[in-house]
């Protein structure tokens, strides 16, 4: 039998750090005649608490202050991907806008701009403090009647250089980044389970609709965006596919109108 014991301490001047690790291994062996048995015991302190593991799968962290935070790990990694995919959005727009001609268009960069740092600000205090900022949704679209129809679409084809990019260009863009931030943070609002958080996650998910209608808008009325129809006889014979409800009737129910 050997018993060996390690301590090692290290102290750091001036910040009255102390950092100790006790580290203790016990080995024995016993071997006789058709039996061998190891046996072998590892003791190991740091004396660093990283949280303990919540029933239903999630963490309860524990700040500076010993209060408990809980939160759900799908929510927790579901909301890493909505920030990254806002930070990703922002310096996106932030590439995008010198090379902006139109003085509206530049109007709107810098509008969604404003509202997703707001909102990206809004999550992490949340996430950090558990304290709900105040938040809003960015504001609807001015109500107008889209152009239907094509009216000479210009070709379309991927630029050589970067001095090629154009208005239309960064339109499409920015529209793309406001589609996908919503269709990202959809997911996230299904896994959230604190009520707030997903109040958060809801608010942002309009935020994405609007702005991108916004610049939808735009191009469309600057004939960047235009929309195919579907031949008069074909929308109407696809339309009149549905028809409204029958009553539904449940065994034990009252009939459902």
């Amino acid at each position: 039998m050997q018993n060996q014991t390690f301590r090692t301490e290290q102290n750091q001047t001036g910040q009255g750090t102390n950092l100790g690790t006790a580290f203790g291994a016990a080995m024995g062996t016993n071997i006789s005649p058709g039996n061998i048995g190891p046996a072998m015991s590892t003791n190991i302190s740091t004396g660093i608490n990283y949280g303990t593991q919540s029933p239903y799968g999630g963490i309860m962290q524990q700040d500076m202050r010993g209060t408990e935070q809980k939160i759900g790990a799908h929510e927790l990694i579901m909301t890493h991907e909505v920030l990254t995919s806002t930070i990703d959005t922002i310096n996106t727009f932030e590439l995008y806008r010198p090379h902006i001609k139109d003085q509206r268009l530049s109007q709107i960069v810098d509008n969604q701009l404003r509202h997703m740092q707001s909102n990206y600000q809004s999550l992490v205090s949340f996430l950090q403090t558990r304290q709900n900022q105040s938040s809003h949704s960015y504001r609807t679209p001015i109500q107008s009647s889209p152009a239907y129809g094509l009216r000479n679409p210009a070709p379309q084809q991927p630029n050589s250089n970067v001095n090629q990019i154009d208005d239309r260009d960064i339109a499409s863009g920015i529209l793309s980044c406001s589609k996908s931030l919503a269709m990202k943070t959809t997911v996230a609002a299904l896994e959230c389970a604190d009520p707030t958080l997903r109040q958060i996650m809801n608010s942002t998910i309009q935020s994405c609709i609007n702005q991108a209608y916004e610049t939808f808008q735009f191009m469309n009325q600057k004939g960047m965006y235009q929309v195919p129809t579907l031949a008069s006889n074909t929308t109407q014979t696809m339309i009149n596919t549905y028809q409204p409800t029958g009553t539904f009737t449940t065994q034990g129910t009252m009939p459902l109108q």
